[in-house]
This record gives C-alpha cells, structure tokens and sequence, in this order.
C-alpha cells in the first residue's frame, strides 16, 4: 500500500511538471508572436517616406500611447521576451540613424491613429540614461531651437509652424522686410503721389509750393491728389524750402495736374532732360527757367525749339523767361503764344536780328540782354512796349524814334551811333558804351540817365 501511494504521487507530479512546461512554451510562442509583430510594425513605418516634423509629432505622439497600453498587457509574461525583441529588429531595420533611435527606444509599436490629435495622447518623458532620444523628443528639441531662432530674428508676428522653422521653407520677417512692406503697402494706393508722380525730388517741390499757396493745410503725398481739382491753382514758383530739395530728374505725374498756372524751374535742381511738354495746362500763364547759381547747361537745342516743343499750345501764356540756358538761335516765334506781354532771355546764345513782334500786341517787357544779336533796334518801336533792355550786345545803327509808351531802356554797351531821338516819356536811359554823337535831347523828364564821355557829341 505504501509504494502505490508513492506511485500515485509521482505520477500525480510528472503531470504537473509537463502542464507547466506546456504554460512556459506557450507564454513563449505568445511573446515571439507579439515580438515578430512589433519589429514588423517598426520596419514598416521606418521605409514610409518621410513626413513634415509636425506629422511626426503627432503619429509618435500616438505610437507612445499604444506602446504604453500594449508594454502593460504584455510586461507580466516575461523580460526575456522583452530582451528578443531588438534582437529581432537589428536583421531588418533600415540603416537611418532616425529609424535606429525608433527601434530601440520602442519595444511594442502599433500604428498612430493619423486622424486623432496629439495634444490628447500621453507622451512618456522618462527616458533611460544611455539611450537615443525618442522622434517625439527630437523633434520637440529641434521646434525649441527654431523657436529661439525665430525670436532673436524679431519676427513675433509671422506665422510660421513648427514644420516651416526645421524646413527653413519660410524666410524669416526683418525689421527691414516689415517697413518694405508698410511702404509697398501704401505705394498700392493708386491715389497716393508716390505711385503717379515717381520722383520724389518733384513732390516735394509742388508740395512746399502748394504749402506756400495755401498755409492753413498740410500737404503730403498721401494727400496731393486732393489739389489735382479747379478749387487750388498750383504755382510752381520757388518756396523757400526749395533749397532742400535735390536733383529733379523727371516730370512724370504733373500732367495730371491740369489747373498748372506757374512753372519756374531753377537749374541747380532741375535737368532739362526731364522737362514735358506743357499741353496738359491749358490755363499755363508763365513759365520760368532761371540759373541762379550759373550751373553749366545743355538743351541741345535752339531757343525756337523750347517755345515750339515744349509751349506750342499754352495760348494763354503770358510770362516766359528762359535766362542762362545756353540757348542758340534768334529769338523765338511767338505766334502759338498771342497773349505774351514778357520776354526775359537774359544770358544765352542768341544771334541774328530781332525780329518783328507786333504780332504780340500785349508786349510790355522784352530783356535779351547778354547776347550776340545784330541789326538794329526799330522793330522794338511798337505801342504798348514799356520796358526794353538789349545791352551787351553787337548792336548798331541810328535810332530814330522812342514810341510814347516807353519808360525804360538800356541800350548800353553796343555800338549804336547818331543823335539820341526825343525822349517823350522815358525815365530812366542808359546809354554808356555805344557811339552817339550830337545833342542830348531834352531830359526833364529823366529820373535816371547814364551817357559816360566815351559818348560822341
């Protein structure tokens, strides 16, 4: 009886001893299964194309979670099961250094739900000592370095995600870029002078002289198209503040301003290259050029051509000077211009004789003094001239009539000869430098006379 309850026992072990090897073996194939599946888990995300760092952020994010729940299900079969599972991936995992830090930091990925959020997923921030960082905690670092870029770079109001900062994809905003683009933002505005009216030596010009006019407004290139209407008359006549304003190099933009009644130019700020034809300004009454500083000047062509080129359709002009312009030719033709009462071309080149200008029954000053003209004077004996000044010039001859209407002459400095006619309503006679001879005629009326010895009696 007693050695069959041995036998009992024994076998009653043996049965025992085989069911629990049976368990070992089976928690083993489980945990290769799982093993097998998570390296091909692995190799398959690490051969998918690349995506942007914020896709990876989030399908990591994901990754992590189920690795989390999954490494609870699985971490009461065994660590040695654990251990097999790098093992595994070294045979098939591709040779990137992103990949190799995915499958050692990862023992039981599942795929991340493309579609769920990261901010909703756990993320593990425990990391070992001694082992690579994770793709969530790569990417992480490198959006905290470009976030640091992006600061020291002043660009706090873009746009750009954490993708464009590791990609470089999206330049980063300067202080520079930011006033480029306020100024192209406010050159969009088709009203504002500086899309119309380029030079911005021009717009300062007109807007000083429309200050000057009007001095209870304020006049800016935002603003300077408002003074483009028959209300404001705008007189291009030199302010003050002209003197700070350079080189004029173009005109472009004044012909929309069409109520123009004075252009003067002065040629220290102004090319000639630049000047338009004047069509535009039907109401133009007076056009200056001046050289106040004798800067050296070329227009390339004869003084007949300026009036002809640039003022054949201002009927209504009535000023012109053009002194120091280097002009050549004689003096111009009018006719386009009926209503010229002053002609100032003081300084130039001129020669031949001055011709007939009856035609310009307005005429009260002529001044083409400092030139090379010939002939005589006895076209300048018309009604209605008042002023008349051709000194230094080659002029000769008898005069033989001052017609009642004059008051001023200065004939000094040429080489007229004979007797002086009678004065009638002459003030003021200069006569200096020429070859009169005989009697001075009666002088009572003279306020101011300048006959000098060299004079012949």
């Amino acid at each position: 009886m007693k050695r069959a309850t041995i036998g009992e026992n024994k076998e009653h072990y043996k049965s025992y001893k085989a069911g629990k090897h049976w368990l070992y073996a089976s928690i083993t194939l489980l945990a290769l299964g799982l093993g097998t599946t998570t390296v091909e888990t692995t190799v398959h995300a690490d051969v998918t194309p690349a995506a942007d760092s914020s896709s990876l952020v989030q399908k990591q994010s994901s990754a992590d979670t189920s690795s989390s729940v999954q490494s609870s299900v699985t971490g009461s079969t065994s660590s040695a099961t654990t251990s097999q599972t790098p093992q595994t991936s070294d045979k098939q995992a591709p040779v990137t250094a992103t990949s190799k830090a995915k499958v050692t930091s990862t023992t039981t990925e599942t795929p991340a739900n493309d579609g769920q959020d990261a901010t909703d997923n756990p993320v593990h921030s425990d990391q070992p000592v001694g082992q690579p960082e994770t793709t969530t905690q790569n990417n992480n670092r490198l959006a905290n370095k470009q976030s640091a870029v992006v600061d020291d770079a002043d660009a706090n109001d873009t746009t750009n995600d954490v993708s464009n900062a590791v990609n470089h994809s999206v330049p980063i905003t300067t202080d520079g870029d930011k006033i480029a683009v306020a100024e192209s933002a406010s050159v969009l505005d088709p009203n504002n002078a500086q899309v119309w009216m380029p030079d911005a030596n021009l717009r300062a010009y007109i807007e000083d002289c429309i200050q000057k006019t009007y001095s209870w407004t304020t006049v800016n290139d935002a603003n300077l198209y408002q003074y483009l209407n028959d209300n404001y008359i705008v007189q291009m006549i030199q302010p003050a503040a002209t003197d700070d304003v350079g080189m004029i190099t173009s005109l472009k933009g004044l012909e929309r301003i069409t109520n123009l009644v004075h252009f003067q130019m002065d040629m220290r700020y102004f090319d000639p290259s630049a000047m338009i034809d004047l069509s535009f300004a039907p109401n133009l009454t007076s056009f200056e050029l001046s050289n106040l500083t004798g800067v050296p000047v070329n227009w390339g062509m004869t003084a007949n051509d300026l009036v002809q080129k640039y003022l054949h359709a201002n009927t209504k002009l009535n000023f012109f000077r053009a002194d120091d312009q280097n002009l050549t030719g004689g003096i111009p033709d009018f006719n386009n211009n009926p209503e010229v009462a002053n002609i100032y071309m003081v300084d130039n080149q001129l020669t031949g004789t001055i011709p007939s200008l009856r035609y310009l029954t307005n005429l009260e000053n002529i001044d083409v003094s400092y030139n090379q003209l010939t002939g005589n004077i006895e076209n300048l004996n018309q009604p209605g001239l008042k002023y008349i000044s051709v000194q230094y010039n080659q002029l000769s001859g008898p005069i033989t009539e001052f017609v009642d209407s004059l008051v001023e002459a200065s004939l000094n400095n040429n080489q007229f000869t004979g007797q002086l006619p009678g004065l009638k309503n002459i003030k003021r006679l200069w006569l200096q430098n020429n070859q009169f001879s005989g009697e001075l005629p009666n002088t009572q009326k003279l306020k101011n006379l300048l006959y000098l010895a060299d004079c012949k009696k």
